[in-house]
């Protein structure tokens, strides 16, 4: 999911999103300006930044997180963490490639193979899981 490693300088951002995504609407997140891509389904894909508190560059200087979230079930569903400077970043992401993060998703969830984590009460848990890393 994220494409860096932590000792890239990248520790802080489990703890970031938890930290924004915590106690946030949902059903704002995708009425945000420039926020919301598409409908997918049931499904808002959304994009949306983080400031990384490892730098002093808010969120231009932080991450990028492309989610999919679903006000009925109350999910955020993240596709995709990375990057926007450093050795790891990504400039912009295609549409095709958009799909293709959906596609991945609907095809992992068929196959039983998401966790879900609650942020209230699971943020120690997801500050220890390592990211995926994705070349």
């Amino acid at each position: 999911m994220l494409s860096g490693k932590r000792k890239a300088g990248y520790s802080t951002c489990p703890k970031d999103i938890c930290n924004e995504l915590n106690g946030s609407n949902l059903a704002d997140l995708p009425n945000t300006p420039n926020t919301r891509i598409r409908g997918v389904g049931p499904y808002s894909l959304i994009k949306f930044r983080i400031a990384d508190s490892g730098n002093k560059r808010g969120q231009s200087g932080g991450f990028r997180v492309y989610a999919l979230t679903n006000i009925t079930t109350e999910e955020i569903i993240l596709l995709l963490v990375y990057p926007k400077n450093g050795k790891k970043k990504i400039e912009s992401i295609t549409d095709a490639y958009e799909k293709e993060l959906v596609k991945e998703f609907i095809r992992e969830r068929d196959q039983g193979l998401l966790v879900k984590l609650d942020l209230q009460h699971d943020l120690a848990a997801i500050e220890e899981t390592q990211p995926i890393f994705r070349g």
